[in-house]
């Protein structure tokens, strides 16, 4: 008999080309649910329906980790007249666990899969470029919860000490998607119960930029009207 154990088959396929159909389903629910008005939670697409579109576990908790997708564990019952979800903080998968888009991952599909993504006649979205994967990356992410800023992958500010002010302004960024230019209005809260104080904000985004140099730059701009914020390399 023969005990040749046979080796295993191994998916060389790009990491980019796998999350590619995941990212149109999971863009396409997003839409159904912005249609129809309704929670994008009741249009979320399980685990074993996007890994057999190709992408692995790791490949679903590197969405989770940049923030592109939000996870639960499904816990609907029969009686309930909505699905139903318990979010989770972690990068814990499980036979349950559901996700959707988050605006970044919103923006993020959008980007390297274009509005209307083009298809070949097999209906298959056209793979991801190494260029617009690259570009669509260039967004930081904060994650509260490590108070760490992470750029390109890598962190690169992390609180060791309390620092609400600068935490504050670093969650209004995340919260709008780090759009490049950002109205001080939207930042009322940041300065105490007193209200905005722009000498006080200045000083603020000067203390973080420094802490930022040599990845990123953020600056008031707009004779104080707006906060901008670039990259440096």
């Amino acid at each position: 008999m023969d005990r040749t154990t046979a080796s295993p088959v191994i998916d060389s396929t790009p990491a980019e080309l796998r999350l590619n159909a995941a990212l149109q389903q999971l863009l396409e629910a997003h839409e159904h649910a912005q249609k129809l008005g309704r929670n994008v939670w009741q249009f979320a697409l399980e685990i074993s329906y996007l890994c057999s579109l190709g992408p692995r576990h790791t490949d679903l908790r590197w969405l989770v980790w940049r923030g592109y997708v939000e996870h639960g564990v499904e816990e609907t019952m029969c009686e309930h007249t909505e699905r139903v979800f318990r979010r989770l903080k972690n990068l814990m998968l499980t036979p349950q666990t559901c996700f959707v888009l988050t605006p970044k991952g919103v923006f993020f599909a959008q980007h390297v899969l274009g509005s209307r993504p083009e298809t070949t006649k097999n209906d298959v979205p056209r793979r991801i470029s190494t260029a617009d994967s690259s570009q669509a990356e260039e967004i930081p992410v904060w994650d509260g919860e490590q108070h760490t800023l992470f750029w390109r992958q890598r962190a690169v500010r992390h609180f060791k000490r309390l620092a609400p002010a600068q935490e504050g302004l670093l969650k209004a960024l995340e919260a709008h998607t780090w759009r490049h230019s950002l109205s001080v209005n939207l930042l009322s809260g940041l300065c105490g119960p007193k209200g905005l104080n722009r000498q006080r904000l200045r000083a603020i985004i000067e203390n973080l930029s420094r802490g930022l140099r040599p990845n990123l730059r953020i600056r008031l701009e707009g004779n104080g009207s707006r906060v901008d914020w670039e990259a440096l390399e």
